[in-house]
């Protein structure tokens, strides 16, 4: 279902979608936000063990971390930083062909709160350092 369709629902059914009905403010910020990630969906050519090759839809790194930003800022959970910094060393490092646009991440932060721009900002300096250092924290 279409972040329209869902921020379209009456109020009785908006219950069936908490994480939408808790993000809209009273211009629909929130299905407006969704519909952006979706047009902005990218398509890619993946190839599977075996060889085959496939296509798939994928989200822009931004709109995945500011997806996160969102889920860090109801539950707090160590999960999303850590997701944001895999995210932006991927990124940041080259091994992406897709930027992460780190000004409108940054602006979503802040509208946020000053403990998410916080976060957001203690998790890019880590990634940066890093990749500074010249770390791999993990094989990708």
């Amino acid at each position: 279902m279409g972040a329209d369709e869902i921020a379209g629902k009456s109020a009785a059914r908006q219950a069936d979608y908490p994480h939408v009905a808790s993000h809209r403010n009273g211009s629909g910020w929130f299905a407006n936000r969704v519909s952006l990630a979706f047009n902005r969906r990218i398509r890619e050519t993946f190839t599977d063990p075996s060889g085959q090759s496939f296509e798939a839809w994928v989200a822009q790194p931004t709109d995945i971390i500011i997806g996160k930003l969102h889920a860090w800022e109801e539950g707090r959970s160590d999960k999303h930083p850590n997701d944001i910094f895999s995210i932006l060393f991927f990124c940041l490092r080259g091994y992406s062909s897709h930027d992460v646009n780190l000004d409108e991440v940054t602006k979503e932060a802040a509208r946020l709160g000053q403990e998410t721009l916080e976060m957001w900002n203690k998790t890019l300096a880590r990634a940066k350092s890093e990749i500074e250092k010249g770390y791999t924290p993990r094989k990708w």
